[in-house]
């Protein structure tokens, strides 16, 4: 008799903990592998963004480089020093040259070639200084391959010859410089007269893509061969100009990336102890479709510090879990082995132990009639408030009708559904639970209860939403930052409403004048005080509805919904008046406004161009640049 009790129960204690332990085991197990997976999300999504931002910033650079190859090729200051190269009209030529190479650190030489290949007028960039090179050091330029090259574009076309090593007087600059070279033809009244040529320092505007970095990644540029271009290690760099380099290829290190690489513009791949994220940047538009790759790489560290201390946690909340329900099982098979209950009011009571948390019980109308204490600790009502009431008096209206039809379908369907839901408490306060429902059936397998048991996470889940606000806000500035700008403009232009045409939105680009000087001349704790009391007033002066965000160093951008652009350049006069009236700086500002289109590419290009025209202008003014001129224009 008493080895019968004694294998009853054993059989109840497996019984019991089975359904006492199943859901906060897997509950846990889901969290560990929810915080896991986490930790391997945000290292992947965190390097495709830093992958993203790098590849915007290579756009944009070519953008720039582009606009400013064309301003210059039409510019009247170099069509009147061709047609009369006389002292005066190669001084300014040669001053207007040393403002785009100051304004652009990454342009080395600026020079203009004629038509027999000899330069006829060039300025260098060494060492952060502009020199002007002697009309007796100038060089033929006749033998050179990009020059051939030149001579084949059309008017108006523009050239992109790659990356080559730096060459002075027939021989190759050392240390060794390597060097991008973009060009376009210059002609009056159909003749040809000569080239327009931008020598670009491949480092400098590799520190400039990489300065937007954060730390613990490494940028390398690689071109469609498989040779590094730039690299933090330059030893390896150039190996397709360099025979001793030779050996530093993707395709000889890593075959399996550049397998990838080649198979795809983008993605990730996983070697050892390096993680890689890769994507091919094809600058096509001026510059044909010239293509290269951008990779990201980065230790593979599953964790960091505190989320790692997160899974500790979880761990030992596991083993505290498995020993009280160890615990508890051990008792209930004692007492159901000698009070076996056979009534359905007893398997109510043993499907309730299941949750152990907040516990609503409901009839086959739906209607409550049982709760326990911790619900009522959680949601402020007490069991005589909602006994008889339906279960709808907590919905908060977070959720459509869809969602509770789903959820119902589940429970009908399998008997048993578990989610997250947003419900209201007493007090009008929303909570956020882990909400598990289950049916319980009579021996006739009807329906006759309902059990919903929850648990409160309203507090996690309000740190994820202040984490994820504090993750998009400028430290500097505490506007918005880049990567919430470009959140919110794909927003702007996903929109259904501004797709049909039926709202009109604007973006103005806004520099601080001569901010380069109030840095030489004051110091960087002066110029960090500047940016943010400017940053200030245009989060105070602005609209409510308006976005503002810090989108470089002294750069902002201005989001207008619902605003046209005769509209926008009024708020914009206002606003930069504002900064000029402001007594603790004296600054100004430019700006440069637009209307929105549903090209990203393009409305922040114009944006842009017309931040160029106020500064180019003389400063202090805001310049209108609309998608119709645009048009016109192409």
């Amino acid at each position: 008799m008493n080895n019968r009790i004694f294998y009853k129960q054993i059989k109840y204690f497996v019984i019991t903990i089975l359904l006492i332990g199943v859901t906060p085991i897997f509950y846990l197990w889901g969290q560990y592998q929810t915080e896991s997976n986490a930790i391997q999300f945000q290292r992947e999504s965190e390097a495709k963004h830093q992958l993203n931002f790098s590849q915007k910033e290579v756009y944009s650079i070519a953008s720039k480089l582009g606009t400013s190859l064309k301003l210059l090729s039409d510019n009247r200051v170099l069509l009147e020093f061709i047609q009369d190269p006389s002292l005066k009209n190669r001084s300014l030529l040669e001053s207007l040259w040393t403002l785009t190479a100051t304004n652009y650190s990454y342009i080395s030489q600026v020079h203009f070639i004629g038509v027999d290949g000899k330069e006829i007028s060039r300025i260098n960039e060494e060492d952060g200084a502009i020199i002007i090179v002697p009309e007796s050091e100038l060089q033929d330029k006749s033998h050179r391959d990009y020059f051939i090259y030149a001579q084949t574009l059309k008017v108006d076309a523009f050239g992109f010859f790659g990356i080559d090593l730096e060459v002075e007087h027939g021989k190759v600059v050392t240390p060794l410089k390597p060097s991008l070279r973009i060009f376009t033809p210059i002609e009056i009244n159909n003749e040809r007269k000569g080239y327009l040529f931008f020598n670009l320092d491949v480092y400098e505007m590799v520190d400039k893509v990489e300065a937007s970095l954060e730390t613990g990644y490494q940028l390398e540029f690689v071109n469609e061969e498989g040779y590094y271009l730039a690299s933090q290690d330059k030893r390896k760099t150039l190996g397709h100009l360099i025979a001793e380099r030779e050996s530093y290829n993707i395709l000889i290190e890593t075959p399996e990336l550049w397998q990838k690489m080649r198979a795809q513009n983008t993605g990730e791949f996983v070697d050892k102890q390096i993680f890689y994220s890769f994507a091919k940047v094809t600058l096509g538009g001026n510059f044909g479709r010239s293509s290269l790759y951008l990779i990201l790489s980065s230790e593979n560290k599953l964790a960091t510090e505190k989320l790692d201390h997160k899974l500790t946690f979880i761990i030992y909340e596991a083993i505290l879990v498995i020993l009280f329900v160890t615990f508890i099982s051990i008792l209930i098979a004692r007492y159901i082995a000698k009070h076996r209950a056979t009534s359905l009011e007893s398997q109510l009571a043993l499907a309730a132990l299941n949750g152990m948390s907040a516990i609503v019980i409901t009839d086959k109308t739906n209607r409550i009639i049982k709760v326990n204490e911790e619900f009522t600790r959680l949601s402020g009502w007490t069991e005589r408030e909602v006994i008889g009431r339906s279960p709808s008096m907590f919905q908060s209206g977070k959720h459509n009708k869809d969602f509770y039809s789903a959820m119902w379908k589940t429970i009908q369907s399998e008997g048993l559904w578990e989610g997250e839901v947003i419900n209201k408490r007493k007090d009008g306060n929303l909570l956020t639970e882990i909400l598990r429902i289950q049916a319980i059936c009579d021996n006739d397998c009807k329906r006759e209860y309902f059990i919903a048991s929850f648990v409160d996470i309203t507090e996690r889940k309000e740190l994820e939403n202040r984490l994820r606000e504090l993750s998009e806000k400028d430290s500097l500035t505490q506007c918005w930052n880049r990567r919430r700008f470009e959140r919110e403009f794909s927003n702007i232009i996903t929109n259904d409403s501004f797709a049909k045409g039926i709202e009109s939105s604007c973006l103005a680009i806004i520099d601080i004048d001569y901010f380069k000087r109030i840095n030489d001349r004051y110091g960087h704790d002066v110029g960090d005080k500047v940016i943010t009391e400017v940053g200030r007033i245009l989060g105070k002066e602005s609209r409510r509805s308006d976005f503002v965000a810090r989108i470089g160093g002294e750069e902002f951008a201005v989001i207008l919904p619902n605003t046209q652009l005769q509209e926008a350049e009024i708020i914009l006069n206002r606003l930069r008046v504002a900064i000029n009236l402001y007594d603790d700086i004296k600054v100004t500002i430019s700006g440069g406004v637009t209307d929105i289109c549903n090209s990203r590419e393009s409305s922040y290009k114009r944006a842009d161009l017309a931040l160029y025209e106020s500064k180019t202008s003389g400063r202090n003014q805001i310049s209108c640049f609309s998608s119709d001129e645009m048009t016109q224009i192409a």
